[in-house]
């Protein structure tokens, strides 16, 4: 009866994607259900016809590495979302061609 883990995928055009909003609750967060979600993400991604996903992480780098992410400069996010880079949240960006 309760909502245990969630993500967002946006289509930005370009064969990109931005994978957002990933979240568990914390009692179910060693039970495989943010992998499950990424993976649902990406295959969405996947059917929709992107190529490239990025997300933008302030708690969950390390996790998103273990998930073949990798670093990526803010350079390389479309020019309108880098307008809405948040300088205080300090986000760390990583991409992943699916």
């Amino acid at each position: 009866g309760i909502v245990v883990a969630c993500g967002a995928l946006y289509p930005l055009g370009n064969a990109l994607g931005e994978i957002a909003c990933i979240a568990v609750h914390l009692d179910y967060r060693r039970d495989g259900f943010g992998n499950l979600v990424l993976a649902s993400l990406e295959r969405r991604a996947t059917e929709a016809g992107l190529e490239r996903l990025f997300v933008l992480t302030t708690q969950a780098v390390h996790w998103f590495l273990e998930n073949a992410y990798v670093r990526t400069d803010m350079a390389e996010l479309p020019i309108e979302r880098q307008t809405m880079y948040n300088f205080q949240r300090n986000s760390t960006v990583l991409s992943k061609r699916i």
